[in-house]
């Protein structure tokens, strides 16, 4: 497996380690070549249930000719049966270095649905031409991220593996104790987010409709789940709007079910998503989603929770947020 990180905030790298987790490891193994490192990662996990992880260094640091040799020594060395990329555009760069070691089997897998690389987007054409020569299998999360990579070539879509038994049937006592927890009450408007801090996340209109509701007098805490460079910033904005009373930011987790079981709503607000992997996981725990026009309408299970919309009228997100939960609260209040 290629990929940039290991790290457990990661969709894509969830993704793997679902898959990783339930097969039979007496047939197939996985090995991992990483990118960059980071603090909370999946490596002890892997490693544990006998799978190995190189980190040959950033590219940036050492240089894309060392990274690449880096990978071809490894691939020569362990003499693998397939390379699978789960790095979009650059795929192609990676299952090129696969080809030239001899492997048969070079995989190319679609997560996303646009690229926020400048360089990356100028030579992007040159990118899908080394993928068409070099990849023998071209997978994609969602019908849109196959279209992205692969435009009008033949591409197969392998749906998200999602550990369904961590979502269903949570234990509402969690619900209570994790909002005191984290040091909300009981009858307040709980919206979540779990995503990496990135710019197609969006973190900037979930500020945008806070400062909406804080506008209507709504009792509301967004909790934020997840890490990323644009974290810093982000953090920053909410203070500049005088918003900290209304944000909780929880970092990375590894049990986000428990999470979920705190959430009303789920927010979704990406420009754009390969899948959206948390919009199914919110699903399944029975959770309400509000998602943009970016997230995948494969991600709707059909259960009548999830709602997409545009981002360009937040009066349809703030009516949608608050449509249910007046009503529920009004009864509270009656109460």
């Amino acid at each position: 497996m290629i990929v940039s990180t290991i790290g457990v905030s990661g969709g894509v790298q969830n993704t793997i380690m679902n898959v990783y987790r339930h097969i039979d490891k007496e047939r197939v193994q996985f090995d991992f070549f990483v990118h960059a490192e980071v603090e909370e990662s999946f490596e002890e996990e892997i490693t544990s249930i006998g799978g190995k992880v190189y980190h040959p260094g950033r590219v940036e640091s050492i240089g894309v000719l060392h990274f690449l040799r880096e990978l071809y020594k490894v691939i020569k060395s362990e003499d693998y049966h397939a390379v699978h990329a789960h790095t979009g555009p650059t795929s192609g760069i990676f299952l090129f270095v696969a080809m030239l070691a001899g492997v048969k089997i070079r995989v190319a897998h679609s997560h996303g649905t646009s690229t926020n690389s400048r360089r990356v987007n100028r030579v992007l054409f040159l990118l899908r031409v080394l993928i068409f020569m070099c990849a023998t299998e071209r997978l994609a999360a969602s019908r849109e991220s196959g279209y992205f990579l692969y435009k009008n070539r033949s591409f197969k879509v392998v749906k998200n593996a999602l550990e369904t038994y961590r979502f269903l049937n949570l234990d509402q006592g969690h619900n209570l104790l994790w909002r005191r927890k984290i040091g909300i009450s009981d009858d307040v408007l709980v919206l979540g987010h779990v995503g990496r801090f990135s710019p197609e996340k969006n973190h900037v209109f979930l500020i945008r409709l806070a400062n909406t509701l804080r506008e209507k007098a709504v009792p509301f805490v967004m909790v934020l789940v997840g890490d990323g460079e644009l974290k810093t910033e982000i953090m920053d904005l909410v203070r500049h709007n005088k918003l900290e009373e209304y944000f909780r930011f929880i970092g990375t987790q590894r049990e986000i079910e428990k999470y979920f079981a705190m959430f009303d709503i789920l927010l979704l607000p990406s420009t754009h998503e390969g899948f959206g992997n948390v919009a199914l996981e919110a699903q399944v725990a029975r959770k309400r989603v509000i998602a943009s026009h970016g997230v995948s309408r494969d991600t709707d299970l059909g259960l009548g929770l999830i709602k997409f919309l545009s981002l360009t009228n937040i009066d349809d997100w703030i009516n949608a947020i608050l449509g249910p939960w007046q009503a529920q609260y009004l009864r509270w209040m009656m109460y």
